[in-house]
C-alpha cells in the first residue's frame, strides 16, 4: 500500500467487513507498504488541522468541477454522505492519481483556510486527476470523518499482532508517543524509550459510572468530583506545561494557575492529573460554562479577572524523574502525602463497604455545589486512556425530557446507512425549539426503526441534515441545562433512554418547564 489508489481500495475492502477481517486485511496491505509511519498516521488521523469543513469542501470540490455547488450538495443528500456523493457524481471515473502516501498527507494537511489561492490550486490539481475511488476516500480522510470503523482500538490491535507486540506492552509504549512514532522504533528493531517525563503528554485515565452493587467492597477512596476541566500539569524547574485532556498546550489560558505553582512548595520537578473549575468571590464553584470565559477569551489577562480557577491535583504519576503510574493508587498517594503534604483536594479513605458514609460524603459534595463524586480502588494502576470501571463516578439523577425529534443526520462506519445523529426539541407557544443533539443510548434497531419513520416525514434537507414533522417523541437524560451565549437554553450531553411510541407530541415537555426546573 504505498499510493492514493492503494489506500482507497484499502479502505474500501475494510469498509463494511467485521473487525476480524478488517485486522487480517491490513496485515496484507501493510506488509506491502515502504512507509508505515506514514501510513499509520493517516488511518489514526492523527493528523494536524486543515481547517477544512463540509461546506467549504462541497465549494472547492464544485469549483474544481467547474459545477454549481447545489449539484454536488444535491448528490451529497441522495447518498446520505458527501464522499459517496462525489464517488456517483464522478461517474466511476478510471485511471490513477500516481498520488504517493506521502503526497497523500500533505494534501491532508494542507491549511485550507488561507485565501491566496495557493492552497486551492495545490487542491484542485491533485483532486482533478485522482480516479473516482481515490476522490471518495480522499474527502472521507480531508474531512476526518472515514467511516471505516479503523482507528484507535482496532488500528492498535492491528498493530501489535503484525509486529507480534503484547497489546498491554503496546499501550504502554503509546501512552506519550504517537502510534506511527512508536511504529518507527518497531519498524528499526528499537526498544521504544521510557517515554514518561516533561513536556511528554500522557493521556488521562477516565471514571465509568456503575451502579452501587458494582462499588468495590473494600480499601478505596472517595473524592469530589469536580465540575470543570480536566488537565494535566508538568513543571521542571520554573517551566509549566498545562495540557487539556486532548494534549493541546492550554499554558496560555492559566497564567495565574502557573504562578501559583511556581510559588509553591510543590516538588520543582512533577507531572500531575487534576482539574481546574471555575470559583465566585468566595471561592465556591461557578457553573461550569463560566470556564468558557478561559478558553474562548483572547485577552488572557482580562479573563483570568473575569473567571477566578481552582486548580486541584487528584492523583500523581511522575516526581523528580521517578514514574508512579505502574503502582497502586495508595502507593501515589500516599508517596506525595509523605513528601509534599495533603493533596489539595476533598477525600475520604474507607477501608469497609460504608454505604452510609459513601452517601453522606456525596451530600456533601452537591451541597458544597461540587458535581458529585468519584470512588477508587487504592489497589487500582494508573490506565492511560482507559474509560475503567477502578474510577467510578456517581452524579445526581439526571434530567429527563420527553422531547421530539425535528432533524436527523446519518451515521458513521457501520451506521452510515441509519440516521446516527438527531435535533431534539421541547414546545413553545405553537412552535417547538431545539435544544441539542442525541446520538447515544440507541440500539442497531432502534436506528434502523427510527429511520423508517423519519423518512416518512420528512419536510426537507439543508446540507446533510434532514428535518421532518414533529412525529416521533423520545424520553431523554442529559447532565444540565445550560444558557448559550445567544441567551437560548439548551441540554449538556444528553442520551436517549427510550422511544415513546405511547407519548402524542402534544405531551412533550415545554421550553418553559425545562428553564424553570433544570436551568
Amino acid at each position: 500500500m504505498n499510493t492514493l489508489l492503494e489506500f482507497a481500495q484499502f479502505n474500501e475492502s475494510i469498509e463494511t467487513v467485521a473487525p476480524t477481517f478488517k485486522v487480517k486485511l491490513f496485515q496484507k496491505a501493510f506488509d506491502e507498504c515502504n512507509n508505515k509511519p506514514v501510513l499509520i498516521k493517516i488511518l489514526n488521523l492523527d493528523l494536524d488541522p486543515n481547517n477544512i469543513a463540509k461546506k467549504k469542501a462541497i465549494k472547492w470540490i464544485a469549483n474544481a468541477y467547474g459545477v454549481y455547488e447545489d449539484e454536488i450538495e444535491i448528490f451529497s443528500s441522495m447518498y446520505g454522505d458527501l464522499a459517496d456523493g462525489v464517488h456517483n457524481f464522478d461517474g466511476y471515473m478510471e485511471g490513477e492519481s500516481k498520488v504517493s502516501l506521502n503526497q497523500l498527507l500533505r494534501l491532508l494537511t494542507l491549511d485550507c483556510s488561507r485565501s491566496d489561492g495557493n492552497v486551492f490550486r495545490l487542491f484542485e490539481e491533485s483532486f482533478t486527476n485522482m480516479n473516482s475511488l481515490e476522490k471518495k476516500w480522499f474527502i472521507r480522510y480531508w474531512l476526518r470523518k472515514p467511516r471505516n470503523g479503523f482507528q484507535n482500538k482496532n488500528l492498535v490491535k492491528a498493530v501489535s499482532e503484525y509486529y507480534n507486540k503484547d497489546i498491554k506492552k503496546m499501550e504502554v509504549d503509546i501512552r506519550a508517543l504517537s502510534l506511527d512514532e512508536v511504529i518507527s522504533f518497531y519498524e528499526n528493531k528499537v526498544e521504544v524509550p521510557n517515554t514518561l517525563g516533561f513536556g511528554n503528554f500522557i493521556k488521562p485515565m477516565l471514571a465509568k459510572a456503575l451502579p452501587k452493587d458494582k462499588w468495590p467492597n473494600n480499601n478505596y477512596v472517595v473524592e469530589y468530583k469536580y465540575d470543570g476541566n480536566r488537565y494535566q500539569v508538568h513543571r521542571k524547574d520554573d517551566r509549566v506545561i498545562i495540557f487539556n485532556r486532548k494534549g493541546k498546550d492550554a499554558t496560555d489560558q492559566f497564567p495565574d494557575v502557573v504562578q501559583q505553582i511556581l510559588e509553591s512548595k510543590l516538588p520543582n520537578e512533577f507531572i500531575v492529573d487534576g482539574e481546574i473549575y471555575p470559583i465566585k468571590e468566595d471561592g465556591t464553584p461557578e457553573k461550569h460554562q463560566k470556564l468558557g470565559t478561559r478558553v474562548h477569551s483572547k485577552d488572557k489577562m482580562d479573563a483570568v479577572q473575569k473567571c477566578p480557577v481552582k486548580f486541584v491535583i487528584f492523583d500523581m504519576l511522575q516526581t523528580d524523574g521517578e514514574s508512579f503510574m505502574d503502582e497502586p493508587l495508595y502507593n501515589r498517594l500516599s508517596k506525595w502525602e509523605y513528601n509534599y503534604g495533603p493533596f489539595p483536594t476533598h477525600r475520604i479513605w474507607s477501608e469497609n463497604t460504608d454505604e452510609m458514609g459513601v452517601m453522606g460524603f456525596y451530600h456533601s459534595a452537591i451541597q458544597d455545589g461540587f458535581e458529585g463524586i468519584i470512588i477508587k480502588p487504592t489497589d487500582a494502576l494508573y490506565q492511560p486512556g482507559k474509560r475503567s470501571k477502578d474510577w467510578i463516578k456517581y452524579k445526581p439523577p439526571l434530567i429527563e425530557l420527553d422531547v421530539v425529534i425535528t432533524g436527523a443526520r446519518y451515521g458513521d462506519g457501520k451506521r452510515a446507512n441509519v440516521f446516527g445523529s438527531f435535533d431534539i426539541s421541547v414546545k413553545h407557544e405553537n412552535e417547538f425549539i431545539q435544544i441539542g443533539s442525541v446520538g447515544t443510548g440507541f440500539s442497531d434497531t432502534d436506528l434502523f426503526r427510527l429511520t423508517n419513520e423519519l423518512r416518512k416525514v420528512i419536510i426537507s434537507s439543508e446540507k446533510d441534515t434532514y428535518l421532518f414533522l414533529p412525529r416521533v417523541v423520545l424520553e431523554v437524560t442529559g447532565d444540565v441545562v445550560t444558557r448559550n451565549e445567544d441567551e437560548t437554553y439548551a441540554l449538556r450531553f444528553p442520551r436517549c433512554k427510550r422511544i415513546r411510541n405511547d407519548k402524542p407530541v402534544a405531551d412533550i415537555d415545554t421550553y418553559e418547564d425545562m428553564i424553570r426546573r433544570y436551568a
